[in-house]
């Protein structure tokens, strides 16, 4: 890889990064912490499965500190390969991005006890029968999130390369998450689609706002797969009986669940979701970034929630300072305070990164309304935020999961209601964490994963479109006037 070469046009992507975390020669120092993170994927990557761990040198006492399992490691969460996926778009590592689609592929059609689609974890190291994969530690779990990821993470493989190889299986996934049940209105109408299935609760009867959020991610790119009404890409939609309709449609559905069920009016943001108590109150981090992600503050505030709101209530809620071996580093939590209960704030590594994105993407869009306040406001958080979290990475820009170093027995959850245990470390150390690693690379990349950003980004497949944009722009334009005398009272 080129050392100036960037998927995200350079100069958007240094407007948020800063001279004092790179010094003078930019270039060289930008180059050398990207290709540090794809070099720590790389020692992630099982030769064989050719999945990614998600964790390395983790506890190898499981539940209550009594079991000795060996629970993380060797372990290859969906979503974090998704991740990984788009690490390697982002870097022009196309090749192996693919290896990595081609075997989530091919286990996304093998039967599962009745059901089709992707457990939310999978044995790194070994394959099981006829070389499918192991289920991982999160058992029969088949739910909507990881799913949608590694489908966006395939259509940003598909718009970069201009190969539509996984279009057809893009496809499927989305059809697969329409057939699940989805939450019904009192008057019978659709809104969004449930969790999917596994063990634990009843996840065909839960609604989760960030699963949500992937879906409609996934939805608006196939949108704008269609619309440019390119004739191999439609007659694969017409194979698969898909249409621009039914996208649309969906689409719709979302909408209207975000802002009549899950919208909070007095908080003025989203909350966790709905299940069979009723709405789920608690405030996670990504239901307001990945909202921003994959709607766009500009969508959100026609749907009528206003994103800078959004925004004030993370950092009045979320925003924890805390010290790493000796020094101050400020990010933000998993959830509120309330969320988080007697638990001590910590700042999520991969969260602070996505809400970084967030506020990159808060920005453009302040720049575009025409408000140089908040543009500069936003873009100067995104630079203090990204200086901070280099405060916790390694000097080869690998980060852990959240700030806190959690002993090898110790039970640390992430919700004051449960939700999952923060990696603990063999030895007390800091484990390393893949999903917030490969976001401070998005990060440092400029990069949105959940959506098109066709202005920023050198997407081949929306090349041709964007030249003929230009072209009939280029001929709209009326010759200009210029004023004489004899014109200058007509």
């Amino acid at each position: 890889m080129a050392q100036e070469a960037s998927v995200v046009d350079v100069q958007y992507r240094k407007q948020f990064l800063s001279q004092s975390m790179y010094g003078l020669d930019y270039v060289k120092s930008h180059y050398k912490d990207t290709e540090n993170i794809t070099k720590y994927l790389k020692n992630q990557t099982d030769d064989w499965t050719k999945l990614l761990q998600s964790y390395k040198g983790t506890s190898s006492y499981a539940l209550d500190g009594n079991v000795k399992a060996g629970l993380l490691d060797n372990q290859g969460f969906t979503y974090d390969n998704a991740m990984a996926v788009l690490a390697y778009v982002a870097s022009f590592n196309y090749e192996k991005a693919a290896k990595i689609l081609r075997v989530y592929q091919k286990e996304f059609y093998v039967e599962k006890n009745g059901y089709i689609g992707l457990f939310t974890s999978y044995r790194t190291d070994d394959f099981g029968y006829n070389e499918n994969l192991i289920i991982g530690i999160d058992g029969d779990k088949i739910h909507v999130g990881p799913n949608a990821w590694i489908a966006v993470a395939a259509l940003q493989y598909t718009a970069m390369t201009g190969s539509l190889e996984f279009l057809p299986f893009v496809i499927d996934m989305s059809k697969w998450i329409d057939s699940l049940n989805h939450f019904t209105f009192a008057d019978g109408s659709r809104g969004g689609v449930s969790m999917g299935s596994g063990w634990g609760l009843d996840f065909s009867k839960t609604f989760s706002t960030e699963n949500i959020i992937d879906d409609y991610a996934l939805k608006n790119m196939l949108k704008d797969l269609y619309e440019l009404n390119d004739k191999e890409i439609l007659k694969i939609f017409k194979n698969k009986k898909y249409t621009l309709a039914a996208i649309n449609a969906e689409m719709e559905n979302i909408e209207n669940f975000m802002m009549k069920v899950v919208y909070d009016n007095n908080k003025k943001t989203f909350v966790r979701g709905y299940n069979e108590s009723g709405v789920d109150t608690v405030d996670p981090l990504d239901t307001t970034s990945w909202t921003i992600l994959a709607m766009g503050p500009s969508n959100l505030a026609k749907m009528g929630a206003d994103p800078y709101k959004m925004m004030e209530f993370v950092d009045k809620n979320f925003l924890v300072e805390t010290k790493m071996e000796g020094v101050n580093v400020k990010g933000y939590d998993l959830t509120s305070s309330a969320g988080r209960g007697s638990r001590k704030g910590v700042i999520w590594f991969e969260g602070t990164n996505f809400h970084i994105i967030a506020m990159q993407i808060m920005s453009e869009y302040a720049k575009k309304q025409g408000d140089q306040k908040m543009f500069k406001y936003y873009r100067d958080k995104a630079v203090f935020f990204t200086n901070e979290v280099k405060k916790a990475a390694t000097n080869e820009g690998v980060l852990p999961y959240t700030s806190a170093k959690v002993g090898e027995k110790e039970v640390v959850e992430t919700f004051e209601d449960g939700g999952w245990e923060i990696a603990r470390g063999k030895g007390n150390n800091t484990v390393s964490s893949m999903s917030s690693t490969t976001w401070w690379y998005l990060v440092l990349s400029a990069f949105n994963p959940l959506a098109f950003e066709k202005e920023s980004v050198s997407y081949k497949l929306f090349q041709k479109e964007t030249l003929k944009t230009a072209k009939k722009t280029k001929s709209n334009k009326k010759p200009i006037q210029i004023k004489t005398d004899s014109n200058k009272n007509k």
